[in-house]
């Protein structure tokens, strides 16, 4: 589950900045498993809510996602159905809007892990790279190779 959070928080960080427009449904998509997203733009409030329901169409899961002036996603918020704080991620973005890190810390607000991605020649992502909490590197992605893999 958590991997599907941080994905999509990458997602929403690498898009384009978002249009001005008041509280909006900006998307509802049903996963593999059955469990629904459902997206919310307040452009207003400068945040984006995700809520995550089971396949039983339960609250798994809330995020909030505050935003910079220009629309890119700065900080978000994981919590559970009943409001508990699970986890909080922040966003670092190059001086060109491109998302260069992002630092995942536990409720209690201790580092668990930083995700660097790597920009190409041209500042444009090219891969990923996960550390833990000790800076150690614990996993690397490098998109070209994984897209010339899924070409064969």
């Amino acid at each position: 589950m958590r991997t599907r959070i941080l994905v999509m928080a990458l997602a929403i960080s690498l898009a384009a900045p978002l249009a001005a427009r008041a509280e909006v449904k900006t998307g509802e998509t049903t996963l593999a498993d059955g469990s629904k997203s459902v997206t919310l733009l307040d452009q207003a409030k400068g945040t984006i809510e995700r809520l995550l329901y089971d396949p039983s169409g339960a609250l798994h899961e809330r995020a909030l996602f505050d935003l910079y002036t220009s629309g890119r996603v700065a900080f978000a918020r994981v919590y559970t159905p009943q409001g508990r704080l699970k986890w909080t991620e922040s966003f670092l973005y190059d001086k060109n809007g491109m998302l260069t890190q992002s630092h995942i810390h536990n409720a209690d607000g201790f580092l668990f892990g930083s995700i660097v991605v790597k920009l190409d020649e041209h500042g444009k992502p090219a891969g990923t790279r996960l550390f833990d909490a000790s800076g150690q590197e614990i996993s690397s992605a490098d998109w070209d190779k994984l897209k010339q893999m899924l070409d064969k």
